[in-house]
């Protein structure tokens, strides 16, 4: 083997050493995704709260790092990609947006029923919008790789950054999710399920942030 040969071989193996460490990136945001779909089911906020923070913490400085040198090789392999991104803008959801919730004074069990129902909705509205995201994140993180083994750096770089904006919003989404959670626990504690003793201490502190 000569030493063109050899340095061929150098770059394809550095090449799919990087494509296997992103790709199990993005082997984790799909179990991630998977996982809290069932947490979501359950209001089992604990483990809401640490999906949300494992995701935020896939993108910090190592990967952008890792997606830069994947770039370079790949342009050094088969010159410089397409540039291009497709425009993407990332959901986003506020409390004003949320499903109406109209508190009742009354005692009356229809009443009372009414406002649980509301409750639930302005609860499952941010867990699919928690859900939608981390579909999002897997998304554009594929894309994202893809753009690096192609050498299109610009692309890349672009998905990165939509990936970020997604997990900062999935950080966002989490606190009202767990907002709307406290909410139904003071007027149905039994809506949640065995969840419900721990969202205790979570709801006193919320009813103080809130006075």
């Amino acid at each position: 083997m000569d030493e063109l040969e050899a340095l061929e071989e150098r770059l394809d193996n550095e090449i799919a050493g990087l494509d296997e460490q992103l790709g199990a990136v993005y082997s984790q945001i799909e179990e991630l995704a998977f996982s809290i779909d069932d947490y979501l089911a359950e209001n089992d906020f604990i483990q809401v709260e640490q999906a949300v923070s494992q995701l935020v913490g896939l993108f910090r400085e190592d990967i952008e790092d890792d997606l830069e040198y994947l770039i370079k090789l790949s342009e050094i392999k088969n010159g410089e990609g397409d540039s291009m991104s497709c425009g993407a803008e990332i959901p986003t959801l506020s409390k004003d947006r949320l499903p109406k919730r109209e508190p009742t004074q009354s005692d009356d069990h229809d009443d009372v029923d009414y406002e649980v129902s509301a409750l639930n909705e302005r609860v499952n509205a941010c867990a699919n919008h928690l859900r939608d995201l981390f579909g999002q994140a897997l998304e554009h993180w594929q894309e994202a790789n893809e753009a690096a083994n192609n050498g299109s750096g610009p692309a890349a770089r672009t998905e990165l950054g939509y990936v970020r904006k997604v997990a900062t919003e999935a950080g966002k989404t989490f606190a009202l999710w767990q907002a709307c959670l406290s909410e139904l626990y003071v007027v149905s504690p039994g809506s949640l399920g065995p969840i419900s003793d721990l969202l205790l201490i979570p709801v006193e502190r919320w009813i103080r942030s809130a006075e």
